[in-house]
């Protein structure tokens, strides 16, 4: 079917976005059938250089031709296409109608296509008699009012109610003209985590709840706690007050929904106080200055912790720039208060890519409660999580929830709780931080176990390895409090020159042998699919194709970071490296560090972590580093006789496996006294 006069409109982009395809495949369309009989539908406008077509034409065409993805694009029509006149994609003005409208349909219960404008205005005045959300908007349009309802009747009418067509404007910022909203709408993940840790925070004995928004930033994260909180008890939201255009949208999206927001009062310096046991959910930068420093992200955030009471909690959502970091100057000064003030219970760094439109800033998210009682300022704890490496599934996404609900509750549950994703961490080295938090928390040792308790330990350990020929056990004593070195950083590490990082090289498959020459190490060896020493490359070869080829020295550190972190030690060296397996080579002056504690480090790293500047790496103290080393070394030759001793064991059962089954041997074995075994009834 045709439409006789064009209401709706596709330029080309609409149209792949509406069919499922890249934007280029449109074009090849229009060329590959201009000669057939059912050719791609002509423009019916050009506005500008920009050639719009029918949209209903073209929805037709897509299925009755079977070309792109999408077999419902005609019902879906209305949440791509523009209305002629009344363009909601390229005016900000008439967006904000379109949305109005919807609003006025939901909260009225009346159909507005029709309806003569001024009867819509007074409607309007009736049901928004402050002018709080939607009256502004629709005599904003002026003679594009009709247009404006027709559209939004459209709209609503290809969705299942007025909310639902609310959404479906706002599920894609990048396609509407709220440019204050691009830099700072996150992924879906993002609003799950926060959903499912401000419920947790939030709810009351009897399921109800109250949440506060005091920047209305946080309008699609609201609309996650709302899902979540669901049927749980009654809820109540809170709303900045202002005429600012973003505070606004967020109230019509909430009446749209049945939510009647209640306000927040601001005052002229920016002050604000909301009632005892509200949940702040606050997402930083906000529409109204979406390109915030972290000073002042920070500053923003003193107005909301600051006069925090007791029972009221956050969970506050920004760049890992302001509230993980390294950060320098008064930002950082001002994020040291903030932890100095005992509210911030959590802090966890989350990976890159969560801001679509600033893929490579990282984000963090803060958990705030009430002060620490019972405890003194010394022995205040942070918890602290890097999830930077980590992707965001649902698993990781509950698991990090409940680490985080947990870290703001009772202190009982608080020490009790087998955290996930974080790990407490004195507060007073947070706050004494120069560099990231979340490295310093990495590099923050855990409370050493009772010298005793180790000692046992390890020589249960050594005695269970009897009758096999093991390592004589080393003397183990006591060690004095305070020997322990501070974790580092691979990345500090290289900056103090105690670390040199030597890439590896590609070699080409032909040049590679089984039979003689240097050893190859690579990711296969490293990850086990391969063992070491099958690959090798002649001395000849590698000098005229390779020149740049370089060879391992004993104790270089050879690592990949795909398909997950792994890390041999070349006790021989002499092995050229497989890129993109890299070597870690220590400095004389190790300033600590171990070759097989490196290596440890590494392969105890999870599969996602690619970062390996971030990596954390432990030291040993210079006392204890050659009676480590020793030591190692002769577990590792004990472990390789017993790797040879199992794989005898092997090689036997399957012999006699073979020799039995296929009639060439048969087994005698002595007969021996019954003994009672496990299974006899007890008496």
């Amino acid at each position: 079917m045709t439409s006789p006069t064009p209401e709706l409109l596709l330029a080309s982009s609409d149209v792949a976005l509406l069919a499922g395809v890249r934007r280029p495949v449109v074009s090849m369309w229009r060329s590959r059938t201009a000669g057939s009989d059912r050719p791609f539908p002509a423009p019916r406008q050009i506005s500008g250089r920009t050639e719009m077509f029918d949209a209903y034409e073209v929805a037709d065409w897509l299925v009755e031709t079977g070309h792109g993805k999408n077999p419902s694009a005609r019902d879906d029509v209305p949440a791509f296409a523009t209305f002629a006149g009344a363009s909601h994609r390229d005016d900000p003005v008439v967006f904000a109608a379109v949305t109005a409208a919807l609003c006025l349909v939901a909260v009225s219960g009346q159909e507005l296509a029709g309806m003569p404008a001024e009867g819509v205005l007074d409607l309007a005045e009736e049901y928004d008699p402050d002018d709080q959300m939607v009256s502004s908007e629709l005599e904003a349009v002026g003679d594009r009012l009709p247009a404006v309802l027709r559209f939004a009747s459209l709209l609503a009418a290809s969705t299942t109610s007025p909310a639902a067509a609310f959404e479906r404007l706002m599920r894609d910022p990048f396609r509407t003209p709220l440019d204050a909203r691009k830099p700072v709408v996150l992924h879906a993940s993002v609003g799950r985590l926060v959903a499912r840790t401000a419920v947790g925070l939030a709810s009351r004995s009897d399921g109800s709840a109250t949440y506060a928004d005091p920047f209305a930033a946080a309008s699609d994260l609201l609309m996650a706690v709302l899902a979540e909180h669901r049927d749980r008890g009654s809820i109540e939201v809170l709303t900045p007050s202002g005429d600012h255009g973003a505070v606004r949208l967020l109230r019509r999206r909430l009446r749209v929904h049945g939510v009647r927001p209640n306000k927040i009062v601001v005052d002229g310096e920016g002050r604000f106080s909301v009632p005892p046991g509200a949940t702040h959910v606050v997402h930083l930068p906000h529409p109204g200055q979406p390109s915030m420093s972290a000073e002042e992200i920070l500053t923003s955030l003193d107005r909301v912790v600051l006069p925090m009471d007791g029972a009221q909690r956050a969970v506050v959502v920004a760049p890992a720039s302001a509230l993980s970091d390294g950060i320098g100057g008064p930002a950082e000064r001002r994020r040291a208060e903030l932890l100095r003030s005992g509210r911030v219970r959590a802090v966890v760094r989350l990976p890159r890519g969560l801001v679509p439109a600033r893929s490579r800033q990282a984000l963090a998210v803060w958990v705030v409660g009430g002060e620490h009682r019972g405890s003194s300022a010394a022995d205040r704890v942070t918890m602290v999580g890097d999830l930077a490496d980590t992707d965001l599934s649902d698993t990781v996404v509950d698991d990090l929830a409940a680490d985080l609900v947990a870290s703001a509750g009772p202190p009982r549950r608080r020490r009790s709780y087998a955290y996930v994703h974080l790990r407490p961490v004195l507060m007073r080295t947070l706050v004494a931080a120069r560099s990231s938090l979340v490295e310093v928390a990495s590099a923050t040792p855990y409370l050493p176990v009772a010298a005793t308790t180790v000692q046992a330990r390890i020589e249960r350990a050594y005695a269970a390895l009897q009758p096999l020929p093991v390592p004589a056990v080393p003397s183990l004593r006591s060690a004095s409090r305070g020997t322990s070195l501070r974790s580092v950083t691979v990345g500090e590490m290289l900056r103090r020159r105690a670390l040199r990082l030597v890439p590896g090289t590609r070699y080409a498959e032909e040049h590679l042998t089984a039979t003689s020459g240097l050893r190859v190490l690579g990711v296969d060896e490293l990850l086990g699919t391969a063992e070491v020493g099958v690959r090798r490359i002649g001395s000849l070869v590698l000098a005229e194709h390779y020149p740049s080829g370089r060879t391992t020295e004993p104790g270089d550190v050879v690592f990949c970071t795909s398909s997950r972190p792994a890390a041999f030690v070349d006790h021989d060296g002499d092995s050229v490296i497989a890129s993109p397996a890299r070597v870690l080579r220590i400095a004389a002056n190790s300033d600590g560090l171990r070759a097989e504690v490196v290596a440890a480090d590494v392969n105890a790293q999870p599969p996602g972590a690619r970062t390996w500047r971030q990596w954390v790496l432990r030291r040993v103290a210079e006392a204890d580093g050659p009676a480590l080393t020793s030591t190692l070394a002769a577990v590792r030759e004990a472990r390789v006789a017993a790797l040879e001793r199992v794989a005898a064991l092997d090689a036997i059962t399957e012999l006699l496996l073979e020799g039995v089954t296929s009639g060439s041997l048969s087994l005698d074995v002595p007969v021996t006294e019954a003994t009672p075994s496990d299974s006899t009834p007890a008496r």
